[in-house]
Formats: structure tokens, sequence, C-alpha cells
């Protein structure tokens, strides 16, 4: 398998985030829903291709704003 996430196609982020959404952990069963281990190797897998590559690990990002050093709490406006 190549490491070089940078070449992810359209198909292939789609899987990685299906790969994250179906493998990701719950607490009350301690790990996994699929493989039943903490730190799945499939959702780890999934997890590094997409930081690789640069893509979000949802298809919309989060409703908040990135932690930027130096912002106070207050600072923040979440009904952008």
């Amino acid at each position: 398998m190549s490491t070089d996430a940078q070449d992810l196609t359209d198909e292939q982020v789609a899987h990685y985030r299906q790969v994250l959404a179906a493998h990701a952990g719950k607490p009350e069963l301690g790990g996994c829903p699929v493989c039943g281990v903490p730190r799945c190797p499939d959702w780890t897998t999934a997890y590094d291709m997409l930081a690789a590559a640069h893509q979000v690990m949802t298809e919309s990002p989060p409703p908040w704003k990135p932690f930027r050093p130096g912002r106070k709490p207050n600072d923040v406006n979440l009904s952008t």
C-alpha cells in the first residue's frame, strides 16, 4: 500500500471517512464496535491517511473555529 496520501481520490477520501464512522470507538464497548479492540487498526489507518492528505475527517467541518494561541475563549463567535 502506498503511503503517499497526497494523491487520494474523492472515492478514497469518502471511503476513509466511512471507515472512521464505522470504526469509531464506543466507550461502553471499550473500543471499536466492529473489531472490538481499542485503537482499531482500520480507524487508525483511515485517520492517518486523511490527515496526511490534509483532508477533514468528515464531509463538513465542525461548526467551531480552530484554536488560535492568544485568543481568549470569549473571543469565539459560534454564530457564524
